[in-house]
């Protein structure tokens, strides 16, 4: 199995940040979370994750919830997951865009998500596209490991992180995939929104996201 830095090249996926310019409304959501705060406007939050799993927005927006305090949103997951800070706990949420708004955990803090993007990208590359279940097995047990080092509560079963492992070990961000995305999106100067139609990356639901929302209602 290649480990990270065997096969770093032009063309592979590169860790970067974005760093947002504060506005008031947000300055006073975020007053009591100096840590989160200085995550979006001093250090910066990863731009993107491989193959447009993540990607980052231009400038963070605020989502109001019913009954609840708002979301300071700076990236998307897909059409339908924003992924934000729930202002009353500082924790890095996704949230689906069903009426009800729920909010699933991905890391509990802003900073900690960052250092999982980075170290999921430092990762890469994962697998072939033809790589045998052996290995997709093993490369898995290694990235939820790697989750779990940096954020215990992140590795729980059903929640963000641990959905993405699924997926690699279906066989998605192969190495095949993931370098195609990675030139489209250099050729367009900017990201694209997603792998393309067909590739299997597309094929995830998380739990309690729109499509498992659809099934259960």
């Amino acid at each position: 199995m290649r480990k990270a830095g065997s096969m770093v090249g032009s063309g592979f996926p590169m860790f970067r940040t974005r760093v947002f310019t504060e506005t008031l409304e947000i300055a006073k959501l975020l007053g009591g979370l100096p840590s989160a705060r200085s995550a979006l406007f001093e250090i910066g939050i990863p731009q993107s994750l491989l193959g447009g799993r993540y990607t980052a927005y231009t400038e963070p927006s605020v989502l109001p919830r019913d009954g609840h305090p708002p979301v300071v949103c700076f990236g998307s997951s897909g059409p339908f997951v924003t992924i934000g800070i729930d202002t009353e706990n500082g924790n890095v949420v996704y949230v689906l865009d069903v009426p009800e708004k729920p909010v699933n955990l991905v890391n509990a803090t802003a900073i900690l998500f960052t250092q999982t993007v980075q170290a999921l990208i430092g990762r890469f590359p994962y697998h072939a596209k033809d790589a045998e279940n052996q290995e997709l097995d093993a490369v898995s047990a290694e990235l939820r490991e790697i989750i779990r080092s940096i954020d215990p509560e992140a590795a729980v079963l059903g929640r963000y992180w641990p959905s993405f492992v699924d997926d690699v070990q279906m066989g998605d961000f192969n190495t095949e995939d993931i370098l195609a995305w990675e030139r489209r999106s250099n050729s367009l100067d900017g990201p694209v929104s997603r792998l393309s139609d067909g590739c299997p990356a597309q094929r995830f639901v998380l739990l309690g996201s729109p499509e498992c929302y659809a099934m259960l209602h």
